[in-house]
């Protein structure tokens, strides 16, 4: 069977491109034929111009931040060697009738994981359909990202929802967005990174000499958060270790530019304590057993928050005490059992795995 993956996969964010990695690594380990989709969707072509429009700033301070501050252009190569070195891809996706045209060469089509449904990143392409009815057509994990899409958009996301040989979600959010819209209740799989186990991922990291810091690394620039962090650093006599890949902060501890997928898991590996306000840099940091601490990047008022990802992956392993409150400048310490996270998560995973495994033999015989 030759079974075809859309994601985001044209990227400057690490989670998001191991996800897709790991998805068809996983895939690839169960003797199926593989490939990622080389497509680059609506919300992945980014102009230097529109990442300008897309910030809230002046015109000076948004130039320096992209030429000098975040590394965005070297972090979207290095992912993308990284990919294309490990993953299978289709030829590069350039005009809609190719998409229809993989009908001819694959027989399962699976969409996920991340936020490829998000309504603020909207792209149909992303639900499969140009895919034909007698094809598989499954989703695996995909998140909305949001706690609920605009009524405006339920009759549209009714319509792509359907048909689906297997539909799964990786929020629970995302449970009640479609029972809502749909009618129906789809699985609730794990994130593709938890389907790798640590010891391949250790392998792709880039192990640090530096010995007992604490990490963090945060996508929103947030000064109570860093000066949290500098605290607690302070109080257990650690060096302070700060990645900030969308800001300039040279004043958070020491500073780094996190380039490359080694560099990118290596700090976690080798932490002593993470804080994040990134779903998959929790992730990593659960898969590699760290004391870690999520930071909610958003106020939970705020429409377009995405704290959901977060509050349901701390929910569903039973760490709630380690997810902080937006603007949290102290908190309680609280170690996570790893023993007893580990069960649990186990669990999860193996469900995914078999679920997705006997749609695709179900679907084989």
């Amino acid at each position: 069977m030759k079974i075809a993956i859309i994601t985001w996969t044209n990227t400057s964010n690490f989670g998001t491109g191991l996800q897709a990695y790991a998805l068809q690594a996983f895939l690839r380990d169960m003797g199926y034929d593989v490939s990622l989709i080389d497509y680059k969707g609506l919300c992945e072509k980014r102009t230097i111009t529109e990442y300008l429009k897309s910030k809230k700033r002046n015109m000076f301070v948004k130039m320096k931040h992209f030429f000098f501050g975040n590394n965005e252009i070297y972090r979207r190569k290095n992912i993308h060697e990284f990919l294309w070195k490990n993953a299978e891809f289709t030829e590069p996706i350039t005009e809609e009738v190719m998409l229809y045209n993989l009908n001819n060469e694959f027989d399962c089509f699976i969409c996920g994981s991340d936020q490829i449904w998000n309504p603020n990143n909207y792209d149909s392409t992303y639900f499969l359909p140009f895919v034909n009815k007698e094809k598989i057509k499954i989703a695996y994990a995909p998140s909305f990202g949001v706690d609920e899409i605009p009524k405006i958009k339920h009759e549209l996301y009714k319509e792509l929802l359907r048909n689906f040989s297997l539909l799964s979600v990786r929020e629970k959010t995302g449970i009640n967005i479609i029972e809502e819209i749909v009618g129906m209740t789809p699985e609730l799989f794990v994130d593709p990174v938890f389907l790798i186990d640590r010891d391949k991922w250790i392998k792709f990291a880039n192990r640090i000499s530096h010995k007992d810091y604490v990490y963090s690394y945060f996508l929103s620039k947030n000064e109570k958060h860093i000066n949290c962090v500098s605290d607690f650093a302070k109080a257990n006599k650690s060096d302070f270790i700060c990645a900030m890949p969308n800001h300039v902060n040279k004043q958070c501890g020491n500073y780094i530019n996190v380039e490359s997928v080694g560099d990118f898991l290596g700090y976690i590996v080798d932490a002593t304590v993470v804080f994040t306000d990134s779903f998959h840099v929790a992730a990593f940091a659960i898969i590699f057993h760290k004391q870690v601490y999520i930071l909610s990047r958003f106020d939970d008022n705020n429409r377009c928050s995405q704290n959901s990802r977060v509050k349901n992956l701390t929910e569903m392993l039973g760490i709630e005490k380690n997810l902080l409150k937006y603007n949290s400048e102290k908190f309680d310490v609280s170690y996570i059992d790893y023993e007893k996270v580990d069960r649990i998560l186990q669990n999860k995973i193996n469900y995914s795995r078999e679920c997705l495994l006997k749609e695709l033999k179900k679907s084989r015989s």
